[in-house]
């Protein structure tokens, strides 16, 4: 990483990985989706299609947002195999029951957004999660896994916190340093904006890992990315500027590097 310096001014870049949303629902045995129930769940607007027959139906719901046409659909993923839990597990700190959760899962069920991805971040995830939630009061999973944020979340807390599954704060060590971290987020750029990265020493993790999860839900909600040797305030008081750069941790990408500086500086930067 080079130290985040002001530079000349330039246009924000738009994320390489705008995505739709996919959420994997995980249960103990195959679930049943029953249209008719969840036509009692969801919001009035939203309507329910059936695309394929009784025996193994997808569903696409349909709603508008904002004058805009807004659909996703739900159908069976099939088994679930731990293999394919393990690495999102890994980086799951926020539900401590997570693992054993884990251990319960059979069966999953996708819920995909189909768009439109221009829609703005914040209305794509309500829209998104006020489906997603019909389906959890509906089925009653033992967890959701986030594909596009890389971690699990309980059912319970989706139902409650509108950004608990699309903004993930992943962790690592930094083999070069005891005493030095790597953080970053996952999930703000399938929304369309560039996620962060803070590479640090001498603070608490977990003040960072809050303070990075409260800059990523600001983003969402002001459909914003910080310029580009612009300094926010910091867990230490002092302004942490900001510098676009490639990701440290995959996948590679444009991430908004943020450097507490000084003494906090997890690396060695260059001018």
């Amino acid at each position: 990483m080079r130290d985040s310096v002001l530079m000349q001014e330039r246009a924000i870049p738009t994320s390489e990985l705008t995505q739709p949303l996919l959420v994997r629902l995980l249960y103990e045995t195959e679930p049943v989706l029953p249209p008719e129930r969840l036509a009692d769940e969801v919001d009035d607007d939203v309507k329910i299609e059936i695309l394929a027959g009784d025996d193994d139906p997808e569903l696409r719901f349909h709603t508008r947002v904002d004058g805009t046409s807004f659909s996703a659909t739900l159908l069976p993923s099939g088994r679930v195999h731990r293999s394919e839990l393990q690495s999102d597990l890994d980086q799951t700190f926020a539900w401590v029951d997570a693992d054993e959760a884990c251990r319960l899962a059979g069966e999953g069920v996708l819920l995909a957004e189909i768009g439109p991805e221009s829609l703005p971040p914040l209305v794509r995830v309500e829209a998104f999660s006020g489906i997603l939630r019909a389906v959890i009061g509906t089925t009653n999973p033992v967890a959701t896994q986030w594909l596009r944020s890389s971690h699990l979340v309980s059912p319970a807390d989706v139902c409650v916190d509108l950004f608990a599954g699309p903004v993930n704060v992943r962790m690592y060590g930094d083999a070069e340093a005891d005493d030095a971290w790597l953080m970053d987020t996952m999930g703000l750029g399938a929304l369309g904006l560039l996620d962060l990265q803070c590479h640090f020493r001498g603070l608490d993790p977990g003040l960072v890992a809050g303070w990075l999860q409260g800059v990523a839900r600001s983003m969402i909600r002001d459909a914003s990315v910080p310029e580009e040797g612009f300094g926010l305030e910091g867990v230490d008081g002092r302004p942490w500027h900001c510098r676009y750069e490639p990701s440290l941790a995959p996948p590679t990408r444009t991430v908004v590097d943020v450097d507490p500086g000084g003494a906090y500086s997890g690396g060695v930067r260059e001018p």
